[in-house]
């Protein structure tokens, strides 16, 4: 396939990237102008293509937000310290700067101040779990203040996605959260 490409590309095609398993050993001598092994980073790839393109470096930075409204508001309800640097990593990755609370009373607290679109809570936390916060959120808050609430949790059961629709969340993320 490679080879037929190739024979395109004298004719003003484009350059040819190979996107390789992690570990392969592909020869690939002349026949691929770039070759990134999977999983590719998005910085990475972004860099290689613009180098075979040519196209400009000058790439709007992504946000994350709603037309009518404008940026998202998350807040991550999360008392490892370990995994909540990672998902601050990940939401970053989306164009998303979370407000952050360590349990689920300073999660009440924080909406309580503020509005938030998204709430991803911690089930397993101290002072407050967040199936707990999440029913007070439920029944304290009007309607329209109502966040989207997805729980982040290792027990992945079937009876932990039906304890956590009960307490009113909207969905449910097994970690770790890919």
């Amino acid at each position: 396939l490679a080879d037929d490409l190739r024979a395109d590309i004298a004719r003003g095609g484009r350059p040819i990237l190979l996107l390789a398993p992690l570990g392969s050993h592909v020869v690939t001598a002349g026949l691929f102008d770039a070759v990134l092994t999977k999983p590719v980073r998005s910085d990475r790839f972004r860099d290689v293509t613009t180098r075979l393109t040519g196209l400009a470096e000058d790439v709007p930075e992504v946000r994350a937000s709603r037309p009518d409204t404008g940026p998202v508001r998350v807040l991550l309800v999360e008392d490892h310290e370990v995994n909540r640097k990672v998902a601050v990593g990940l939401l970053s990755r989306l164009g998303v700067v979370p407000d952050v609370a360590e349990d689920g009373q300073q999660a009440l607290d924080a909406l309580a101040r503020a509005t938030y679109d998204l709430v991803l809570m911690d089930l397993q936390m101290p002072v407050l779990d967040g199936l707990e916060a999440t029913r007070r959120l439920r029944a304290t808050l009007p309607p329209e203040r109502q966040p989207v609430v997805v729980a982040l949790t290792a027990n992945a059961f079937a009876e932990d996605q039906a304890r956590c629709r009960e307490a009113g969340m909207d969905g449910f993320l097994s970690k770790p959260v890919r």
